[in-house]
């Protein structure tokens, strides 16, 4: 593997600067959940995305400071949950700092897949994971897991995350070319 060395004469980028930029990144909306012990622990994330089809495997990406952060890499487990429009009022639960971890999952219909992990009823798709590898990076973990059941829900519209907002990507049905 090749190593880049960063050359001081690089402009440097601020935290304020690349959050920003990050802001004009459509990114979709998920619940990353786990269960560890006898508690549930989720939160909303973006970074979330494909690795391979061969085997089906995703990444996430979870803050280390983060409850949940913890109890994935305890229990090995993790769903990955693509909200739809409907689901926005838990996309806001599930981010704020302030919310039990428990009180999260009052609301919304909640079931079990082959892991054993929270997965949303009615959720665009939900993927049932288990983590195959974890890398520090910065003040996040990466966990990469090898996807065991997927459950694909209704509907074709996903929910998105625009410049600081929840949206609904309603042109994602009409190609631009």
């Amino acid at each position: 593997m090749k190593t880049m060395e960063i050359s001081d004469e690089l402009p440097s980028c601020s935290r304020d600067d690349f959050r920003m930029a990050m802001r004009k990144l459509l990114g979709g909306v998920t619940l990353i959940c786990t269960r560890s012990g006898d508690r549930s622990y989720g939160m909303t994330a973006t970074a979330v995305c494909s690795v391979s089809a061969d085997p089906p495997t995703l990444l996430v990406c979870l803050n280390r400071n983060g409850s949940t952060c913890a109890a994935v890499s305890e229990s090995g487990l993790f769903s990955v949950n693509l909200l739809n429009p409907e689901n926005v009022d838990l996309a806001g639960a599930f981010s704020s700092a302030a919310a039990d971890q428990q009180d999260r999952f009052s609301a919304g219909e909640w079931t079990v897949l082959e892991t054993g992990v929270p997965v949303l009823r009615g959720s665009a798709a939900s993927f049932d994971c288990e983590v195959t590898e974890e890398i520090d990076s910065g003040s996040h973990r990466i966990f990469i897991g090898r996807v065991r059941t997927v459950s694909k829900s209704r509907g074709d519209t996903a929910l998105g995350y625009f410049a600081g907002s929840f949206v609904v990507p309603a042109l994602l049905s009409q190609p631009v070319v």
